[in-house]
């Protein structure tokens, strides 16, 4: 007999083939692995693996039964045809055992339509019927389950995931309740198992076969094999043994077996190596593991309808049945007074420990109920620590295990206070040696120990940072003060947080030397965010006249100013570069960017201890930046490094320092700026020159990050200056310098408005010497400024600096008109030379832009001046300001023409057009007079070569001059431009292929159509007859037939604000009607298609949204266009009937409000794409 080609495998040629295949002695050839592997998997694939896995699992485990005979007997499983029948093997061969399984798993996942049917199956076998499957499986778990530790777990854990496998793809009635009916059988056997009290190896046989004759007896008893519906007396397929689905009929009785398996041992560990404990424990770590595993299978299973409901429901109500066990198993096996070292059944029950631990960190993932979780005693959950915490952590990966069941359990919602103070107190209590063993644990690793070790617990810390940090600050607060919160508690914080100091000062370079500092920055951000709060909270229930008094009593308080500032101290050390700095330069690229990673990190952390203390951060820092003053300035350049870290903090919190701080900011300034700008610049000394370079660019990038402070605070403004523009010099200060100087001109524009002059000479002299990208800074920071001027008086101003750029233009302009054949290195340097002063007029632009508010200054005079100062409502100048503009104008006509078609010159000249339009300007009004000239030159340009980036520019115009919609000469020029841009349009994109071909013109011409009719209506009913006739009877159906897909959702969107129009009865409304009775039908036909998967799924909001106007609007035409293109057969594919089809018009044509009908759209679209009640249709 031959199954697909391949002869019946015999159970000795498996075995042989296993044999060479794990051969240790003759390790076998490739080509021989090759051929075993093939064998094996074909073996997998035939019909009598079922038989076969069967027999592999006695041989492996009782030895061959019959060698030499190549037949394919049955065999008994406990007979007494069994040459080793009444003993369990410790060891067997486990390559037999292991692959067996294996074939299960494999058969009940690939061959599942097999089982259960005689078609194609062996006549003797008995896996006719499921119910022998399934309690084969089961037997094999338990009777591996009464070896003990000693059960080869490999094979253990495959025959769980084949039970698993199993009752997912089997009827609920072949596995009810599951898992907790797997639960329920665990706890029968190890009842029968103490109870029977056997205390030799061959009574705990004997109470193995009889529990497994017991629980299964259609392994035993052949009459109970029948057809599928039933045995062959008609009895039902429900499993023998009862199911436990009450935790607390469970418990009492369970109590008691952990309990008395507790205390009994065997005498002898010869021939087996088990006492009653092990099989105990082995059976319950199993109920742990099988319950674990089913949850991330069912988690994982593409599960679907009734069925899906009804595994995930029996799943939930597994876990409460499977927390209760684990709360008493651990309360009885490992009490906080167990002397664990010197129990001979520890690492049992490590084991066990490990199990249970892995298991609540799933079943807290699953989503375990409150109530659950909530109702298990505190101190229960601190006991998966007792095992591995009394010994050398290194020698117990249950340590792990156990830390990360703790995270996922603190940081569930169901987790109370209660729990979490008892870990807590478990760590972190007082120890005889005066420490807490986690601290104790910590400084042991700093002092030589391995701080991978550390791991769990320090992800154990940072998780009861993120759930409980509110405890540890109100704990802070209360230290030193009257409280309510008992010493105890209060020590037992203070050393968690000593704790986490010490890992976060782990010594070394990070990330070269040591990883584990980073790893608690966010525990300090929430810590310190929860002190802030309270702090928060508190002021608000004081009266005015007491906040001052409070603040000041917080900053004498010890333990929290003393916890915070510490935390500084660290934050500077770690996040200062290492001393030599030659190590750094000499670090991997990777190892750099994990520093400065570890450096922005540890910044944001002082961020939010500047919030909890505001101002008192700012003394901490500069009071340490002077003391390694001149170890920074005098020691030949070998002590910078804490100086520039401690600025570099300084910059960070200046975000969390409020504008009014007067008491400590004003000391950067009068301590560190001043000292360090009389610092010059070393000549010859490398070293001492890096650290000034060093030093220098953070103050400069400090001075940028306090602007809004100095705007309040005038005084220091001349020293800033000074330090700024002196950094524009230098070629590495030059791009912090122009920064800060942009942040302190915007913030500061009025102080600085009376030194305008000495600012455009400034701008002057270094324009030319330093980098576009410094340069346009400049330039926008001294227009900024400008700005504040009256018109009037900025008018000088803007003429120095335009004649400087646009000079510079024109002179480019005239070089390259002056050469008849300039050659090609020429022509690029001159191109470069006219971007970068376009890019320098775009600058100056953004600089003059008019803003929303000018900021009053703090002093009586500089208000008195910034009144003056502020930009009049009326053009002063006007004439004066059109011969700027238009000068400014003609140079730039001139490039777009001489340069027509240069990708380069064409997006630098689109980016200009943009930042005319969005940013205007009293002082330099480019908009007011070139509102025609810059719609005309648009269309120009775009005629000549048509590029998707002009189409933006129009768009942006269009939107701009909505708000001049009553304006007819703003209007008219916006028509013109749509209206010649349309009949360009028209020229090029003429059918479907150049749709595809242009995709970017084609999806930037609907946005801007969109744009016309959201701002300017009019646009569309002034085109003419021929333009919105290409737009609505060529161009929308065409491209909403494009397989372009982001060209098809613009046109999607511009119907969906079309067909949104027809509200008032107007023209537009006229058109909007005639539009949809011409192509209304063809429209939603392609909607309908799109949404059936023409189109990917992040356009279904779209053409829903579009769909839903249709309904809305004209219910009648929708609903026979939808009728007539649904009601054909196969439209919009096959995957949906009539009768889904008549429901979905049904429900969308009855649906009146947006988000049902985006609901119903969305259901059809995932029913027509074939992903209904699928794990993937239900992501987006």
């Amino acid at each position: 007999m031959s199954h697909n080609g391949m002869s019946d495998p015999t159970l000795l040629q498996v075995m042989e083939a296993l044999d060479v295949l794990y051969s240790r002695t003759h390790p076998p050839s490739p080509q021989t692995v090759a051929q075993c592997n093939r064998f094996l998997v074909n073996v997998q694939k035939h019909h009598l693996a079922w038989d076969l896995a069967a027999h592999l699992l006695n041989v492996g485990w009782y030895g061959d039964p019959n060698p030499g005979h190549n037949a394919y007997p049955l065999v008994l499983l406990d007979g007494a045809s069994s040459p080793q029948s009444g003993t369990l093997r410790g060891s067997g061969n486990v390559n037999y055992m292991f692959f067996a399984a294996h074939t299960w798993a494999v058969k009940l996942s690939r061959d599942w339509d097999t089982l259960g049917t005689s078609n194609g199956i062996g006549v003797y076998t008995k896996f006719q019927d499921p119910r022998y499957c399934r309690d084969m499986l089961l037997s094999w778990m338990i009777r591996l389950a009464f070896v003990g530790r000693r059960a080869p777990r490999v094979v253990l854990n495959k025959l769980m995931a084949a039970v698993v496998t199993f009752a997912l793809r089997a009827p609920p009635s072949y596995f009810p309740d599951f898992p907790s009916s797997f639960a329920s059988l665990c706890f029968l056997a190890s009842t029968q198992l103490v109870s029977s009290a056997p205390t030799t190896p061959a009574q705990l046989h004997a109470v193995c076969v009889s529990t497994c004759q017991a629980l299964f007896p259609s392994l035993y008893d052949s009459s109970l094999i029948g057809d599928v519906g039933g045995g062959a007396d008609g009895r039902a397929l429900e499993p023998a043994w009862p199911i436990l689905l009450d935790p607390t009929a469970l418990e009492p009785s369970l109590r008691n077996t952990v309990a008395a398996a507790v205390t009994t041992q065997f005498p002898s560990q010869e021939a087996y190596g088990a006492g009653a404990m092990d099989v105990v424990e082995t059976l319950v770590r199993s109920i742990f593991d099988f319950v674990g595993s089913s949850v991330e299978e069912v988690r994982a299973a593409e599960l679907v309808g009734a069925r899906k409901t009804q595994v995930v429901s029996a799943t939930t109500t597994s876990l409460p049945i499977t927390v209760r066990l684990a709360s008493i198993v651990l309360q009885v096996c490992t009490p906080p007074t167990h002397p664990v070292p010197e129990n001979p059944r520890r690492d049992a029950a490590v084991d066990l420990v490990g199990s249970a631990a892995k298991f609540l960190e799933v079943s807290v993932g699953w989503g375990l109920e409150t109530s659950t979780l909530a109702a298990l005693p505190p101190d229960l959950i601190p006991y998966l620590l007792v095992c591995p915490t009394l010994e050398s952590v290194a020698d117990s990966s249950t340590f792990g295990f156990a830390c990360e069941a703790l995270t996922s359990i603190l940081g569930a919602k169901a987790c109370s206070q209660r729990i979490a103070t008892s870990v807590i107190n478990s760590l972190w209590g007082p120890r005889e040696t005066g420490r807490s063993w986690a601290r104790s644990l910590v400084l042991e690793a700093k002092d030589g120990g391995d701080p991978s070790t550390l791991a769990p617990l320090i992800s154990l810390v940072a998780q009861l940072g993120e759930s409980y940090s509110s405890l540890f600050a109100q704990c802070v607060r209360e230290m030193g003060q009257p409280s309510t919160t008992s010493a105890e508690v209060l020590m037992v914080v203070q050393d968690l947080l000593e704790t986490a100091l010490a890992v976060s000062d782990w010594p070394g370079f990070y990330p070269e030397d040591e990883d584990v500092s980073q790893r608690l920055l966010p525990f300090w951000s929430y810590f310190a965010e929860s002190i802030s709060e309270l702090e928060a909270s508190a002021a608000n229930d004081e009266p005015e006249e007491s906040q001052q008094v409070t603040r000041q009593m917080q900053r004498a308080s010890g333990p929290r100013s003393s916890t915070l500032s510490a935390l500084i101290s660290v934050l500077a050390r770690k996040s200062s570069y290492p001393i030599p700095y030659s190590r750094f330069q000499g670090s991997p690229d990777i190892v750099q960017e994990q520093w400065k990673t570890y450096r922005t990190d540890a910044g944001d952390s002082a961020v939010a201890v500047a919030g909890a203390v505001r101002g008192e951060v700012v003394g901490w820092l500069v009071t340490g930046a002077v003391a390694t003053m001149d170890e920074a300035v005098h020691e030949g350049g070998e002590g910078w490094q804490p100086l520039e870290s401690m600025l570099h903090l300084l910059r960070y919190v200046a975000e969390e320092i409020p504008p009014r701080e007067s008491e400590t900011v004003p000391r950067i300034f009068t301590e560190l700026v001043a000292r360090i700008l009389q610092w010059q610049q070393p000549e010859g000394n490398k070293r001492l020159r890096l650290a000034w370079v060093k030093v220098r660019y953070q103050t400069i990038m400090l001075c940028g990050a306090y602007s809004e402070w100095l705007q309040r605070h005038p005084s220091h403004l001349p020293l800033v200056v000074n330090l700024l523009v002196g950094g524009l010099a230098h070629s590495e200060l030059a791009p912090a310098a122009a920064s800060s100087l942009k942040n302190l001109c915007d913030n500061c524009r009025l102080a600085l408005a009376d030194g305008v002059d000495w600012l455009v000479g400034v701008y002057l002299e270094t324009a030319r010497a330093i980098q576009l990208l410094e340069r346009t800074r400049v330039i926008e920071a001294v227009a900024s400024v400008i700005q504040a001027l009256p018109p009037s008086s900025a008018t000088p101003y803007i003429t120095q600096i335009l004649t400087n750029v646009v000079g510079g233009i024109q002179g480019s302009l005239n070089a390259l008109s002056v050469s008849t054949e300039p050659s090609a290195a020429e022509f690029s340097q001159r191109k470069l030379e006219i971007c970068n002063g376009l890019n320098e007029l775009i600058a100056f632009i953004k600089g003059v832009r008019e803003v929303e508010s000018i900021e009053i200054s703090s002093d009586e005079e500089d208000t008195k001046r910034g009144s003056s100062h502020r930009a009049p409502t009326s053009l002063e100048g006007e004439e004066q300001s059109r011969e700027l503009v238009l000068g400014t104008w003609n140079v730039v006509e001139l490039i777009a023409r001489k340069f027509v078609g240069d990708p380069t010159v064409s997006d630098t000249l689109c980016v200009l057009f943009t930042t005319v339009v969005r940013f205007p300007s009293a002082s330099f009004p480019l908009l007011k007079f070139l509102e025609q000239p810059l719609n005309a030159l648009v269309a120009e340009l775009f005629c000549s070569v048509p590029k998707s980036n002009l189409l933006e520019c129009a768009k942006v115009i269009v939107s701009a001059s909505g708000s001049s919609k009553d304006d007819p000469n703003v209007v008219s020029s916006c028509v013109r431009l749509v209206q010649v841009l349309t009949e360009r349009v028209a020229t090029i994109i003429t059918s479907e292929a150049a749709v595809e071909d242009q995709p970017a013109i084609v999806q930037c011409f609907f946005d801007l159509l969109t744009q016309s009719t959201r701002s300017l209506p009019v646009i569309i009913l002034s085109l003419s007859a021929e333009a919105a006739d290409y737009i609505f009877m060529k161009l929308v159906p065409t491209a909403l037939t494009a397989q372009e897909k982001l060209a098809a959702k613009s046109v999607v969107i511009f119907l969906g604000e079309f067909f949104g129009k027809d509200v008032d009865g107007g023209e537009l409304s006229l058109v909007v009607r005639q539009v949809v009775s011409r192509i209304g039908a063809d429209v939603v036909r392609e909607l309908l298609v799109n949404l059936a998967g023409r189109s990917p799924r992040f356009m279904v909001q779209a053409i829903t949204e579009c769909l839903y106007k249709l309904c809305i609007r004209y219910p009648e035409a929708t609903r026979a266009a939808l009728i007539q293109c649904l009601g054909q057969e196969g439209f919009p594919n096959t995957r949906v009937d009539a009768a889904a089809k008549q429901q979905f018009v049904k429900e969308i044509m009855t649906s009146r409000q947006l988000k049902r009908f985006q609901e119903i759209a969305k259901n059809f679209s995932l029913k027509c794409r074939g992903l209904e009640n699928t794990a993937f249709g239900a992501v987006v």
